[in-house]
């Protein structure tokens, strides 16, 4: 069986959440979603959880799918971000994902939700996968703090940077899982 499927949801309503939820049941993994609904509570589940992916309504009373991702990015995270909404128009979706959203769902087309979370997640494995294989022929010297990386002044402070996620460099049209 394979692991449980970790969702940070960013919503506000209720009722959204279950259909949410319902959608992701698709995958076929045993879900495990935290709900919050502004900042600071995002701040805090990332601070005391590990997540697969954080989903997010684009527009809450106190809180946005905007300033959701930048919370994201402050701590350094680098989790794939789908934005969720019945709101958001096309320009505000690819706008949002030029920010480094990596996909949108319109709410009233979740069945697309499955489909690009396994998407994003398959692609979020292959990404940290070729870095960390990159990471470990970087620097062929030897451990961290010595080699290379030590002597041009990066040694352990170089190392322990959070992951920063890649720019967006396609158009961001053809990755939305909405036409």
């Amino acid at each position: 069986m394979s692991e449980p499927l970790r969702v940070l949801l960013v919503e506000d309503s209720d009722t959204d959440a279950k259909l949410i939820a319902q959608a992701l049941r698709g995958i076929g993994r045993e879900l495990r979603i935290e709900r919050v609904e502004d900042g600071d509570a995002m701040r805090a589940a990332l601070s005391a959880g590990t997540f697969d992916i954080v989903i997010s309504d684009w527009s809450l009373p106190r809180f946005s799918g905007r300033a959701a991702f930048t919370v994201l990015g402050e701590i350094g995270f680098d989790l794939p971000f789908i934005l969720v909404s019945g709101t958001v128009g096309e320009e505000t979706a690819v706008d949002a994902m030029r920010a480094g959203a990596n996909d949108y769902v319109l709410k009233d087309r979740l069945s697309r939700l499955a489909p690009a979370v396994e998407r994003e997640l398959r692609e979020h494995e292959a990404r940290v996968s070729a870095e960390a294989v990159h990471a470990r022929h970087a620097d062929p010297q030897g451990p961290i703090g010595t080699g290379r990386a030590a002597e041009a002044g990066g040694g352990v402070a170089g190392e322990l940077r959070a992951p920063r996620r890649p720019p967006f460099h396609r158009d961001a049209r053809t990755r939305c899982s909405d036409p």
